[in-house]
């Protein structure tokens, strides 16, 4: 695998996403790289007030001393770490770091605003779950505490819970979980939801034999992405009910899961439905594959 990307903008929210990049760093024995991108506006009303380059010298002191608050616990990750300030829109030149550096994942902060009101993601979260090749990760800004025992409290998660639908995305999220799951030492979950197609109480029982028919056609299929991982999930399951939903409370139940999803490709409209209200709802972190 490639360096971790971490993408900060000096939040407590990217505070956040910076420690979760730091523990799979370490974890994964790769690089960690950081960057903050200042707006071009903001540097050239700067330029003009204070002279050339001063506010991106002073952003990048500022962003040094930001990390080691971070990686200074782990040292081997520290000294392995590099910082960039860049001036531009954010989620463009994250992807161009991203490609220059080999990431094999970019860290950012995302929140979510509810079940029952519209989702938000920050416009650079959003961008990048647009037109990122690599995975992104993306790290709520508030965790509901975790229950049960915790393996690894520095990841933050005991297991990989990869939701599947047997797209091509999906598929790529599945072989990413089952990567992780290897080098990270923790189990992974597949799921695939079925959704039941609501129907009047007359035809209840005829949606009902439907639904059964999918869930076993469903089950046929998981045996054979199953089949295709290097490493052998813990457990592979098929549900009914809402994906987005079942995978939101999958996660929190039992302790912390960190969510892994097929994204979609470059071609289509990223995220699709079930990956945008993960990402928006989650209360723990979400890993989105592209195809």
């Amino acid at each position: 695998m490639g360096p971790i990307l971490c993408g900060v903008d000096f939040s407590d929210q990217s505070r956040r996403a910076l420690m979760l990049g730091t523990a799979l760093a370490g974890r994964l024995d790769v690089p960690l790289r950081v960057a903050t991108v200042i707006d071009p506006l903001l540097a050239e009303a700067a330029e003009i007030e204070y002279g050339p380059g001063r506010l991106v010298a002073d952003t990048q002191r500022d962003l040094d001393a930001f990390v080691q608050t971070v990686v200074a616990s782990d040292p081997k990750v520290g000294a392995a770490c590099s910082t960039r300030t860049a001036v531009g829109e954010p989620s463009q030149l994250l992807v161009e770091i991203a490609g220059a550096e080999h990431a094999s994942i970019i860290v950012v902060g995302t929140e979510g605003v509810g079940w029952v009101k519209r989702m938000w993601f920050g416009s650079t979260t959003m961008r990048l779950l647009r037109a990122a090749a690599v995975p992104i990760l993306a790290v709520p800004a508030r965790e509901a505490p975790a229950g049960g025992s915790v393996t690894h409290p520095d990841l933050g998660f005991d297991r990989l819970l990869c939701g599947v639908d047997f797209s091509a995305a999906s598929a790529a999220a599945a072989q990413m979980a089952a990567t992780l799951s290897s080098r990270l030492g923790v189990p992974m979950i597949l799921l695939h939801i079925e959704t039941p197609t609501p129907v009047k109480e007359t035809w209840k029982g005829i949606a009902a034999s439907v639904l059964e028919a999918q869930v076993e056609k469903a089950r046929h299929h998981l045996d054979a992405l199953v089949s295709e991982l290097a490493v052998r999930p813990s457990a592979a399951a098929v549900r009914t009910g809402d994906p987005a939903e079942v995978l939101v409370e999958q996660a929190k139940s039992g302790g912390r899961a960190l969510i892994v999803l097929g994204l979609g490709s470059a071609t289509h409209a990223r995220p699709g439905a079930t990956a945008a209200l993960v990402l928006s709802h989650a209360t723990s972190p979400v890993l989105a594959v592209p195809a």
